[in-house]
């Protein structure tokens, strides 16, 4: 039997210190978290499901706001987008 493959999220991870947002993509989010947690203080802001691609256009559309990799300042635009889609959809619903 082939094992059913979990399925990709699209993550924004806000660092406590610098207030700097991470856009990334992992298959568990919370855990992706638990991991950060060892190099500085953060929290989930959001997760939806997406793929690489997703996160490249997020990248893109964005990166006017790149501090560097995948950490972005705390834009409004960013923000806005992230508040979009937790007013639309219950992102822990999956995960």
């Amino acid at each position: 039997m082939i094992g059913r493959e979990e399925p990709d999220y699209i993550y924004f991870i806000q660092g406590i210190t610098t207030g700097r947002i991470k856009i990334g993509i992992s298959k568990d989010p919370k855990k992706r978290l638990d991991r950060m947690q060892l190099s500085e203080q953060a929290v989930l802001l959001s997760a939806f499901r997406g793929s690489r691609i997703t996160e490249q256009q997020l990248h893109i559309q964005f990166k006017k706001h790149r501090v560097h990799g995948e950490w972005f300042e705390p834009a409004d635009e960013i923000l806005q987008f992230i508040e979009k889609f937790d007013s639309e959809i219950d992102i822990f619903t999956d995960i």
